[in-house]
């Protein structure tokens, strides 16, 4: 115990209490809550805690606009006298915490015991009515002004009235507001937005239709029913609307179900509706995850959104209540406003995840870096469940605006990353499977009819030979285009000769990093010492000694080990800067191999990586030699960075050269993580932006595949138990 007169004169000592303001209530309630949105939910989820089957949402704004009256009312089991007065009036309780499930089973929502408060940003007042299962009635009323005028919390009298009913359990909250609340919710958005009610009013709606799971509570025979019950309105005097599961959730193109298994384990099951009778397919995947987020769920459905994707989602069934199909606009704004991915714990969403516009797992931002792999957040409508805080992790901000952003919430984040990755690829997949030609071969053809002219000539010599022009003046007029023809075919060739060219400079920036982490040393060593040598030879000229003179030498004997070290880096990647490109020419394999690892000399020491070239020294290849260090620095680059993905502590890559029916092969082999067989099968990992990477651009074995072609080699991956295993063999044509 401190001792408080330590050192000082004895004085007095009293005991005190901390004493809430009176606006205290108003901070956690009216400050805190998000929106009026968040109010009501709020409200509602009170509800389902208290077992109610049914609740009520009544909006009522009188004839004038002056006043609006809010009622949620629901058919719980109600609260006793003594309840309300050591519970419900009592800030901050932990009762729910405490109790954790209702006396009907359900899990409570309200654990922080400050939800109720935030009706004051509902209204002026509150009078709540609640009736028990023994027909005991309890009433109180509260004026929010009163709480801002009181110097504490405890000056605020309360009036408490109790009596007997023969009226079924449940509670009713009653709010009254003025001017301020009837424009809060009759506000219609005026930049062209269709609104039923009001915006938000139909923001509500909306929350409420993804309140509670709609899969799990079709799945559950929990019933809990919300109703809206809308008067006076912007002209809907008498509407009633029970909230409904939301239409789309039957027919998407792409779903990804699934669990985990483990912190570090996921089983998925991935659809596909665009075509029919195509199986599901079931298939686990490791996650990087280290931290234990408890048992997660996944339920994401995935929409094309183009033309003909919105035309054959409607034709699958997307029907209103009355029978009658969606049309195409009213598809696109249901997609829009329903768009998403939301977090539900004990199967109500925790705001704001799952709300339109909300990029939480900044898919979009995903997208703009590889829009062909990857998912924009207005593409998927997404459920994910996680467990309570204690087995989760995942804590609720008191606000009602999302989780606490720590490591946990991070690695929760990986682990629904790495599961939408799987849904992009397979989708990625099937969309260019179901494409006649990959958008690369569509390129190069149109580049190559641009030089071909035997339509054009067919056509000329049957209308010369109609309109009888002699044979002699038929050859001299195709003889033209030939020439042309031939002046084409030589441009051609140019342009994909620079294409190879930017394929080697891109190829280059892949590995910029490594430039510049190893040219940094001599870099510096040349600013460093330059003013040191300066200063030795400023002194050499007064005086003439041997020590100024072995000063001397050892500065120019670094200059010269440091200028060497420079003088090797670009050599090793000269190959990759060129400008022009050469003719086709014969090399030694072994020196390419070699100097596209040297590139990656340091890289490879410091993750531990070991690697080891089988080719006998005077094997040579006829081709252009950078598209070969394009193939084998891009086969490097991939190969570093799967191995370290692995939680393996010996990774190696091999290297083999060996005599092949129409040449020379090549086998790359690491000990990585591999390549899924529908990869290779389908050859997808050749495409263009076709990546699994975090942040990776997919053109690495993209620009390898080319520079295989353009010399007649074909590169190809095989299915391999132990780690990624690609082979380069010569085709029939390869000298």
């Amino acid at each position: 115990m401190i001792n408080f007169n330590q050192g000082g004169n004895v004085g007095t000592s009293d005991i005190e209490k901390i004493r809430p303001a009176g606006r205290h209530i108003l901070t956690i309630g009216r400050d805190l809550i998000k929106d009026n949105q968040a109010a009501i939910i709020e409200l509602v989820k009170n509800a389902y805690d208290a077992d109610a089957t049914n609740v009520d949402i009544y909006f009522e704004v009188s004839e004038n606009n002056e006043n609006i009256k809010i009622i949620i009312k629901d058919n719980g089991h109600g609260m006793t006298r003594d309840t309300v007065i050591n519970k419900w009036l009592v800030p901050s309780t932990d009762d729910k915490l405490r109790r954790i499930s209702s006396p009907n089973g359900r899990i409570m929502q309200g654990r922080k015991g400050v939800g109720r408060y935030a009706a004051s940003i509902l209204g002026q007042d509150i009078l709540l009515k609640t009736i028990d299962t023994d027909g005991n009635q309890t009433e109180i009323y509260l004026e929010w002004t009163d709480f801002e005028k009181a110097t504490y919390l405890d000056d605020v009298d309360i009036l408490v009235a109790t009596s007997q009913t023969n009226e079924f359990s449940g509670t009713e909250i009653i709010i009254n507001g003025g001017k301020d609340e009837v424009k809060a919710w009759t506000f219609k958005n005026d930049k062209g937005k269709k609104n039923k009610y009001s915006e938000n009013i139909d923001i509500l709606i909306t929350q409420l239709q993804k309140l509670v799971s709609p899969i799990k509570k079709i799945e559950s025979k929990d019933n809990f029913i919300i109703t809206t019950h809308i008067h006076g309105i912007n002209g809907f005097y008498n509407s009633t609307e029970e909230i409904k599961t939301l239409p789309i959730n039957d027919f998407y193109d792409y779903r990804l179900e699934g669990k985990t298994i483990n912190k570090n384990t996921i089983k998925l099951t991935f659809s596909n509706q665009k075509v029919n009778n195509i199986p599901s397919e079931t298939f686990t995947i490791n996650t990087k995850n280290i931290l234990d987020n408890g048992n997660i769920e996944f339920d994401i459905r995935v929409y094309d959104r183009d033309p003909q994707d919105i035309e054959n989602l409607i034709k699958r069934g997307l029907k209103h209540v009355d029978g009658s199909y969606f049309g195409h606009n009213e598809t696109r704004i249901l997609l829009n406003e329903l768009n998403g991915i939301s977090i539900y714990r004990n199967n109500f969403r925790i705001r704001p995840y799952g709300e339109p516009g909300y990029d939480w797992l900044l898919l979009d931002k995903r997208r703009v870096d590889n829009p062909t792999m990857c998912i924009g957040s207005n593409q998927v409508i997404g459920y994910i469940y996680i467990e309570s805080e204690e087995k989760s992790h995942l804590e609720e901000k008191s606000a009602r605006d999302g989780l606490k952003e720590n490591d946990y919430y991070l690695s929760f984040k990986s682990i629904i990353i790495d599961a939408l990755k799987e849904l992009e690829t397979r989708r990625y997949n099937y969309r260019r499977q179901t494409n006649n030609k990959t958008d690369k071969e569509k390129i190069y053809e149109s580049i190559s009819s641009l030089a071909d002219f035997e339509d054009v000539k067919k056509e000329l010599k049957k209308h010369l030979s109609d309109i009888k022009i002699n044979q002699e003046e038929q050859d001299k007029i195709i003889s033209v285009i030939e020439k042309e023809e031939v002046k084409k075919s030589k441009i051609i060739d140019d342009i994909n000769k620079k294409i190879a060219v930017y394929q080697g400079q891109a190829t280059l920036g892949k590995i910029i990093n490594v430039v510049l982490h190893e040219g940094r040393k001599p870099l510096n060593f040349f600013k460093n010492e330059i003013t040191n040598a300066i200063f030795w030879l400023d002194e050499l000229k007064k005086k003439q000694t041997e020590e100024i003179l072995n000063e001397i030498i050892k500065i120019l004997d670094k200059f010269e080990m440091n200028s060497k070290t420079l003088t090797d880096l670009f050599s090793r990647i000269d190959p990759l800067a060129a400008g022009k490109r050469g003719s086709k020419k014969e090399f030694y394999l072994k020196n390419v191999i070699e100097k596209s690892f040297s590139v990656y000399n340091e890289d490879l020491i410091t993750k531990h990586i070991k690697y080891e070239i089988s080719c006998e020294p005077n094997i040579k290849i006829y081709g252009w030699e950078a598209d070969f260090y394009i193939i084998l620095t891009n086969l490097i680059d991939n190969s570093i960075y799967w191995l370290c993905e692995k939680d393996d502590p010996i990774k190696r890559i091999n290297v083999n050269v060996y005599n092949y029916e129409t040449g020379y092969a090549l086998d790359f082999i690491d000990n990585g993580p591999g390549i899924n067989a529908d990869f290779i099968e389908s050859e997808v990992i050749f495409e263009p932006e076709f990546s699994l990477k975090t942040n990776g651009t997919g053109l690495g074995l993209a620009l390898a595949g080319e520079a295989s072609a353009r010399n007649n080699y074909k590169l190809e991956a095989i299915e391999n138990n132990d780690g990624a295993y690609l082979r380069l063999i010569p085709l029939d044509e390869v000298k």
